[in-house]
């Protein structure tokens, strides 16, 4: 994306109450999209427009059609383009399936507007974007020491590492 361009987020959801809101809180984002409400409609869009991202539902047209866009969305522009899955369904195989087929992040519905806020700001920024990110306080980073006294709770230890819940705000990938 050039410099003071307006990101463009390409949509495909059925539901139109929750395409309504969706566009309107990706506007509030500084983010212009465009609708569409079926694959057929999805794809000949994609051929029309350089969409910044992408954001697909699952479930279109019927069950498992997202998983399709997916894989073509991949055959056809290989892994430049951000897709995200907006779902539902939001079971760990849906999830990982979703990621295995070429999606780059998952977000259930309800949607929350700072958890899509939060993702988005990792394929794209605008002002809108940045200023709602300045609720949270900033890390300090280049190893300043620091004394933080957290509560964990130990929730899963497997081949990938250790996954802790908290009632603290941290950001994914914090190493402690």
């Amino acid at each position: 994306m050039k410099s003071g361009q307006t990101p463009l987020a390409l949509l495909v959801d059925d539901d139109p109450a929750h395409n309504k809101i969706l566009s309107a809180v990706l506007k509030k984002l500084g983010i212009t999209s465009i609708v569409t409400t079926n694959a057929k409609e999805f794809l000949a869009r994609l051929k029309e427009v350089k969409p910044t991202i992408c954001l697909v539902d699952l479930n279109i047209d019927e069950l498992g059609v997202g998983y399709t866009l997916i894989k073509a969305v991949r055959k056809v522009l290989g892994t430049s383009m951000p897709i995200i899955v907006l779902s539902g369904q939001s079971d760990r195989q849906a999830i990982a399936h979703a990621l295995e087929v070429g999606a780059n992040d998952f977000i259930a519905k309800p949607l929350d507007r700072a958890i899509l806020a939060s993702k988005l700001t990792r394929y794209m920024m605008t002002e809108e974007l940045l200023s709602s990110q300045s609720a949270f306080f900033p890390v300090p980073e280049g190893g300043s020491d620091a004394n933080i006294e957290l509560e964990f709770e130990l929730r899963e230890v497997d081949e990938f590492g250790i996954r802790l819940s908290s009632r603290h705000l941290l950001n994914k990938g914090s190493v402690f």
